[in-house]
């Protein structure tokens, strides 16, 4: 009698054909890593079980961003030393081409159109965002205004939008079309925003601030902002796979996780590997596919108009009167239109102006285009969501979509009416050195404000953190909070060490390879140095050293949590700050209230706390007549 058999295979694989082999299963979702000279995969299945492999890829030196195209099972990674992008298929890593390599600066954000089949990236050195088809042709300038230093990237093609982050001096999250326009504030208030995920379904944003070394979200539209996770060292990439949040850490060597709605369940896959960089989740439930246009030329899903297209040219070409393909046009330079004898900047073209001489940058079937009927039209013809009329947002371009308006505004006790009526902010948010009204009328008629004993004030009244100064990147509007020479005769807290030019670091960073102090005075001389803990007023975790005033604080600072075991003391806050229900921290007493969840658990966003929530919108009534 012949003996059978069967075969198994590994988490991640299927038995192939000849039920002998195995092979990829394209359908089990995994983790992706960027390691600077390695790419990792990891199935979450196998997370605690360390079954982590490399892809098998050679001459990698510095690979930073990563994002693939499901459909066609392609992996694009950039590799900042070697200034290129490449794509990779998945499937046969020897089948790769370098699809961008001239002028590139450093790319840190990658972004695929997996339906219109262009990538996305930014460049942090040349202060540009950048698209080109998924083979790296009709490459083209799409952002080059307003950028200081874009890092995260994210697109949402179902909708027609893109997401940015910027870690600049005036730190920032925007959301624009796929065109690269009509771009608008997500989020302000930032330290270091280092990366950002979408949550197409739930339309969610995700972000890692690694300043405040926090995981925020928000609704795209800016609103329902909260904490997910705090108490991250460096928190740097982050990516949703279902219900749980990835992220990669600077200073650690482990991927964190977590449940993506609260921060409940965290863990950690300890790897022993450091430089951990993007990471992203492969599964075809983050690509949902519809039809595409199928055009050979650069065009994107242009937002709050579905499935309507805008078409890019390279340089040296423009875009012809059909609107899908290009045409010579090499007397004109980029981001021009040509007219029949002169050249016009393109963001003139479809403005309601007659710029060239026969007004052929205004032809109405240039720049008509049928609106639906839950659109309005624009005087310029641009179609808008109808709820987005007289919101004091000018969302046609030429404000037509403000004109005739009457607000019926009302705020509530505990908010500020900004002078154009249109908006109502927490009353905290006056004066503090930041205008969040469009008008600024927020940061009008101002008495000096006085800022916490823990915060440092700006001369333009902004309070900072005490520990963002002198750390080496102003916050400051003026830079006054990095003048120079600031860290002479500077004394060095409780669980810090004193840089050799001044500067004070967090302790545990001393000797983990990365140059925090800027002079590399905190790398020098280490050798096989161990960090017993010893010394006055130190906790000695089984994975480090903490400050001893950390523990029973209510949050987990050890990773194993030991610094909250047997605990009997209270936290007790300031008479200026608010103590958080449940873990128990203490916050600026100004940060209730405010419509944003400091509060691990909402408590100072409470109902009990604040009485009624703020209205989601203002209440309006147009009185002019529909235009189109």
């Amino acid at each position: 009698m012949r003996k059978s058999y069967t075969c198994l295979c590994p988490d991640g694989n299927v038995l192939s054909a000849d039920e002998h082999s195995c092979e990829d299963d394209l359908k089990t979702p995994y983790l992706l890593v960027a390691r600077k000279q390695q790419i990792i995969r990891l199935y979450p299945a196998t997370i605690g079980r360390r079954a982590e492999e490399a892809l098998p890829i050679t001459g990698l030196q510095n690979v930073v961003s990563l994002d693939v195209d499901w459909s066609s099972q392609a992996l694009f990674y950039s590799d900042v030393s070697k200034d290129v992008i490449v794509r990779m298929q998945l499937n046969n890593t020897n089948d790769s081409q370098v699809i961008a390599y001239r002028n590139i600066g450093t790319v840190e954000g990658l972004a695929v159109d997996w339906i219109a089949k262009n990538i996305y990236w930014t460049d942090a050195q040349k202060s540009v965002i950048e698209v080109a088809r998924l083979d790296g042709s009709t490459r083209t300038i799409l952002i080059d205004k307003d950028l200081e230093k874009p890092r995260g990237i994210a697109v949402d093609p179902l909708h027609g939008s893109l997401y940015f982050c910027d870690w600049g001096i005036h730190a920032s999250i925007k959301h624009c079309d796929l065109a690269g326009t009509d771009c608008v504030y997500v989020a302000q208030r930032l330290g270091w925003p280092n990366n950002i995920v979408l949550d197409i379904a739930k339309a969610h944003i995700y972000w890692t601030d690694a300043k405040r070394g926090i995981i925020e979200s928000a609704r795209f539209d800016g609103y329902d902002r909260r904490v997910v996770t705090r108490l991250n060292p460096h928190p740097y990439s982050l990516s949703i796979l279902q219900s749980t949040v990835f992220w990669t850490d600077w200073r650690t060597t482990s991927i964190h996780f977590a449940d993506k709605e609260d921060g409940k369940n965290p863990g950690a896959l300890n790897l022993d590997m450091a430089d951990l960089m993007g990471i992203i989740a492969v599964t075809g439930e983050n690509q949902l596919q519809v039809k595409t246009m199928g055009a050979a030329l650069t065009c994107a899903l242009a937002k709050r108009a579905a499935m309507k297209y805008t078409c890019m040219c390279p340089p040296g070409t423009a875009l012809a009167d059909d609107q899908h393909t290009c045409a010579d046009s090499s007397q004109c330079g980029d981001n021009e239109f040509s007219c029949l004898d002169k050249c016009i900047p393109s963001v003139k073209l479809c403005d309601g102006t007659q710029d060239c001489p026969e007004g052929e940058d205004e032809a109405l079937e240039l720049c008509r285009v049928p609106c639906s009927e839950h659109e309005f039209t624009c005087t310029n013809g641009a179609c808008i969501n109808k709820e987005w009329l007289c919101d004091a947002d000018n969302d046609c371009g030429d404000n037509s979509d403000e004109v005739g308006c009457v607000q019926a505004t009302v705020c509530l006790a505990n908010q500020f009416m900004c002078d154009n009526g249109a908006r109502c902010i927490p009353l905290e948010w006056q004066c503090d050195g930041q205008s969040e009204c469009d008008d600024g009328a927020d940061e009008k008629d101002c008495e000096t404000n006085t800022c916490l004993s823990t915060e440092f004030r700006c001369n333009s009244g902004k309070c900072i953190p005490s520990t963002w100064y002198c750390d080496g990147d102003p916050d400051c509007d003026n830079m006054e909070d990095e003048v120079p020479n600031c860290n002479a005769g500077m004394n060095c807290g409780l669980g810090q060490w004193h840089c050799g030019n001044g500067r004070c670091i967090d302790e545990r960073w001393k000797c983990n390879g990365v140059d925090e102090c800027g002079d590399n005075s905190d790398e020098e001389s280490c050798g096989a140095v161990q960090n017993d803990c010893t010394g006055p007023n130190i906790f000695h975790c089984l994975s480090g050293c903490i400050p001893a005033n950390w523990t029973c604080d209510g949050e987990k600072d050890c990773e194993d949590g030991e610094d909250e075991f047997n605990c009997t003391t209270l936290v007790t806050c300031e008479p200026t700050q608010f103590q958080c229900r449940h873990p128990a921290l203490c916050i600026p007493e100004r940060w209730t209230c405010d419509g944003e969840n400091d509060c691990d658990d909402g408590s100072d966003e409470e109902v009990e706390l604040c009485g009624t929530k703020p209205p989601s919108s203002t209440t309006t009534q147009l009185t002019s007549s529909t235009p189109g």
